[in-house]
């Protein structure tokens, strides 16, 4: 990840933008809101009118996993926000902002006994979505900030990742950890051999994240010579790890792709 700074702004808040900073303006590309029973709602409200389609992505259980899937169209919106939510009971929801219509209900884990991957979300074309300058991004108050100041922004693609982990993990290292709601941040190299940022968020305002944290791991996918069209894409809504790790099952996860409308 090709940041060459990050900011974290603090407000004691459980609403959190994620913004990509480029030549002093700030791309927004994710809200991020705890509720206070641990609940994780995600959104992108920065394209503006967008094209949002929700799908059902099926794998079989063919003695092997592959991102080849079948996708089922379940729903989607021209003019209405999309919203995804992961509840502690395990349950998760795709919908429509607007008209509360509920297209995905999925059964996964619970959020208070669950370790590991919760959602992965890859976007690409920056400069599509909704900006304002950096000076204005991070004096806005009531919001947790994460700015990322990048190098370049042209043809870059970027992956977001939500890891759900233990805190006790972190804190022999990070004693600082917990403090505040959000940070620390540190970076690794990933198993692909990518630079990876790695952003703690430890929000007050659930007894879920008491002894947890979400991580977002950030990676930035080498540059395409060819144009492309901004997207951004949501894949969570995971099975229980027993099924999703048994390649002799079927799984199923929720797929939300939004582009915007020129």
């Amino acid at each position: 990840m090709s940041a060459s700074e990050i900011t974290l702004l603090h407000f004691g808040s459980d609403n959190y933008t994620l913004g990509f900073s480029y030549e002093k303006q700030t791309y927004q590309v994710l809200k991020l809101v705890f509720g206070k029973d641990g609940s994780i709602y995600l959104s992108n409200p920065y394209y503006g009118k967008a094209n949002r389609l929700i799908s059902n992505m099926m794998l079989e259980g063919a003695g092997t996993r592959t991102q080849q899937g079948r996708y089922k169209h379940i729903g989607g919106s021209l003019d209405e926000l999309v919203k995804t939510s992961l509840h502690t009971s395990g349950h998760s929801h795709t919908e429509q902002i607007g008209s509360r219509q509920k297209f995905v209900r999925k059964k996964g884990p619970s959020l208070r006994d669950f370790t590991g991957h919760l959602f992965t979300i890859q976007l690409k074309g920056i400069q599509h979505f909704t900006s304002v300058s950096e000076a204005s991004f991070v004096s806005q108050k009531r919001k947790e900030k994460i700015n990322l100041r990048l190098n370049s922004i042209d043809g870059r693609m970027y992956k977001i990742v939500g890891m759900l982990s233990i805190k006790k993990a972190f804190l022999n290292t990070m004693p600082q950890l917990g403090k505040t709601n959000l940070g620390p941040v540190f970076t690794q190299t990933n198993p692909q051999g990518l630079q990876e940022t790695n952003i703690l968020i430890s929000p007050s305002v659930s007894d879920v994240f008491q002894e947890k944290v979400l991580v977002l791991q950030i990676t930035e996918t080498p540059k395409f010579s060819t144009p492309s069209q901004s997207t951004w894409l949501l894949y969570t809504g995971f099975d229980d790890p027993h099924i999703v790790t048994d390649v002799s099952k079927p799984t199923s996860l929720t797929v939300v792709i939004e582009t915007p409308v020129e």
